[in-house]
């Protein structure tokens, strides 16, 4: 249902990440991903709701974008209400280099004459004097603590940035909780009722199906189970919880004005903080590398990180930096938060796995973005932490 960040259904089965068959590829495209990182094809389309385009390259090792909201549409029929626009699945480009998705984007643009309002043309990414770029980078946005391999290939990223001439600043994304939680709430609205009428009969997938329950409780019992979770130290799974359980229009325009709301204290703080007005924004692109396989049923906050920019409609797009090294793997405590456990879990053993950032730019200046990731590509390439394509 184009709903979690892993490739697996009763149908077709488990997509394998060629970088550890023991991993998943993310989701949901982790198909396209997978088979251009091995080597099998040189180019993808993809979709991205909350992620989709960017955690498969993230998981993969590759190289993704998603464009600003409206610029590329999804048509596909599939996957959440087409009726829902606060939040609207974008196509974009996956790739081995940045070049081939920025070729990849340039002839895409225009989308398929659909929109009301043609979409704004696509800058020349090669343009772009990287020297003259403002740039806010973060390692944590306070909603998921993110493994250190993730943490160091921001930072990295970053200082590939200031080698080239650019004004690299450390900085604090407004409540970044707010827009995951805006991301629950818009897109579980309808109680899970879409996603219920695809399905019908049929077998559901275990994340699926575990999503539709909460989705569909009554607010009632949606407050009964924070408290069970909070009382038993499950803090992450109480935050999923709060987000479900109004399913009237009124509720819905209300996070419709909060989405706005909290689009304009983003651009304000991009424009006014320290070391702003910012162009682009590095920071990780899931905040773990390639979960194991089944590893997505407790773990939607994890990646949390990419549903920033699909709140916002911001374009994003994701490059390769390094992969974990063995003896960072984790830094993780014990916790008797079943999220925080199967974080851990995925942490260990992910030495080898191939590491992403996550570059945001301004609305409509996907070629901003693009120039960003080049330059961290080439500077990547350069210092030889890229990594490459998997030891198939």
């Amino acid at each position: 249902m184009l709903l979690y960040n892993e490739s697996d259904n009763p149908v077709y089965g488990k997509t394998n990440n060629p970088w550890n068959l023991e991993r998943t590829t993310g989701g949901s495209s982790g198909g396209e991903a997978a088979i251009i990182a091995a080597g099998g094809s040189p180019l993808g389309l993809a979709s991205d709701l909350a992620g989709s385009i960017r955690t498969p390259a993230a998981f993969c090792g590759i190289v993704g974008m998603r464009p600003t909201a409206s610029r590329l549409p999804d048509a596909t029929d599939f996957g959440m209400s087409l009726g829902q626009r606060a939040i609207v699945s974008q196509a974009g480009p996956l790739a081995r280099s940045v070049d081939d998705v920025a070729l990849a984007l340039r002839i895409l643009n225009g989308g398929d004459g659909s929109q009301a309002v043609p979409p704004l043309p696509l800058g020349d990414s090669t343009t772009v004097d990287v020297a003259r770029l403002r740039v806010a980078y973060f390692t944590d946005d306070a909603t998921f603590r993110p493994a250190p391999a993730v943490r160091r290939a921001v930072i990295e990223a970053a200082g590939m940035l200031a080698g080239r001439g650019a004004q690299v600043v450390e900085w604090r994304p407004p409540d970044v909780q707010r827009a995951v939680d805006l991301l629950y709430g818009i897109l579980g609205a309808d109680g899970g009722t879409r996603v219920k009428q695809f399905i019908g009969k049929s077998q559901r997938d275990p994340r699926i199906a575990q999503l539709l329950l909460l989705a569909g409780l009554p607010r009632p019992a949606t407050a009964t189970l924070r408290a069970l979770l909070a009382a038993t130290a499950q803090r992450h799974l109480a935050a999923t919880v709060r987000n479900f359980g109004h399913k009237d229009t009124l509720h819905y325009w209300r996070l419709l004005e909060a989405q706005q709301a909290y689009q304009q204290q983003f651009a304000r703080a991009l424009d006014a903080d320290d070391g702003g007005p910012f162009d682009v924004i590095v920071c990780p692109a899931h905040s773990l590398p390639a979960l194991r396989h089944g590893a997505s049923k407790d773990l939607v906050l994890a990646g949390g990180y990419a549903a920033l920019c699909n709140v916002l409609g911001y374009p994003a797009g994701v490059v390769p930096v390094t992969r974990v090294r063995a003896g960072e793997e984790s830094d993780r405590k014990r916790s008797a938060d079943r999220v925080e456990r199967a974080a851990r879990q995925t942490e260990q053993g992910s030495a080898g796995l191939p590491i992403g950032v996550q570059v945001l730019a301004r609305p409509w200046r996907e070629h901003v973005a693009l120039a960003a990731m080049r330059a961290i590509e080439t500077g990547a390439l350069a210092s030889g932490s890229h990594p490459g394509m998997p030891p198939l």
